[in-house]
């Protein structure tokens, strides 16, 4: 079967025909873009779909640019910005043999022996923001267990690792979630939104009716949350 390709001005989208119900549009890491549907939806709705969805496929794919900018050009010198709990801090280095981190306000202070040493200035950011995220996410576990322990959720065991494609998942057999170390980046309700989810698994596998029916009484506004964690942070 030839391959289906949708273009409309610049952008080139490649079909994907595939047993699912909803069409899925999705905008990947390497700026390729794809949309899935079953066989019954003609070209002609995808094309639409592609045509009403322009603006939102041109902001995500600038969102990679600012990602790929950001990711690329840091070295740890003074006046470049490190996110941390959805708040911006511009980086002072100073010289000291002391070797480590304090925020004050919007700046993060970066004490270090070797002012011109990457490597070092990484190491010194890295494990402050590491014990900043496990005391964070563990906050955020606990926080979360209050509101849903009601339904006999007990609290399980949590990972945080870096993933590249979500941002949290449950294993109801071993009794642990994982978690995404980027959330360190984000608000704290948008962490507590993926804690939730992740947490509510244990009483239903999948994304059913009943599923958000749990995530709607527990967190009203997890909507909101969640447009925020999808649009303006990238996995």
């Amino acid at each position: 079967m030839a391959k289906e390709i949708i273009c409309i001005d610049n952008i080139v989208i490649e079909v994907k025909r595939k047993k699912i119900k909803n069409i899925n549009l999705k905008v990947n890491k390497d700026k390729s873009i794809t949309i899935s549907a079953n066989s019954k939806i003609s070209i002609d709705k995808l094309k639409e779909l592609v045509n009403f969805k322009k603006n939102w496929i041109y902001k995500n794919l600038n969102k990679i640019d600012i990602y790929h900018t950001k990711h690329e050009l840091q070295e740890y010198i003074n006046g470049e910005e490190i996110k941390i709990q959805g708040m911006q801090y511009k980086l002072l280095v100073l010289e000291n043999d002391k070797n480590k981190v304090e925020i004050e306000e919007n700046v993060i202070y970066l004490y270090t022996s070797d002012i011109s040493n990457y490597k070092k200035k990484k190491s010194i950011i890295d494990k402050f923001i590491n014990n900043k995220a496990i005391e964070l996410f563990e906050e955020s576990l606990d926080s979360m267990l209050n509101i849903i322990r009601q339904y006999g959720v007990n609290k399980p065991d949590m990972k945080i690792r870096k993933m590249k494609s979500r941002w949290g998942s449950c294993n109801r057999a071993k009794k642990k979630i994982t978690i995404n170390y980027e959330l360190v980046k984000a608000p704290k309700n948008c962490l507590e939104y993926v804690i939730l989810h992740e947490l509510i698994h244990f009483l239903v596998l999948g994304h059913n009716k009943i599923f958000y029916k749990y995530m709607t009484v527990l967190m009203p506004d997890w909507k909101v949350r969640k447009k925020i964690l999808s649009e303006q942070y990238l996995l």
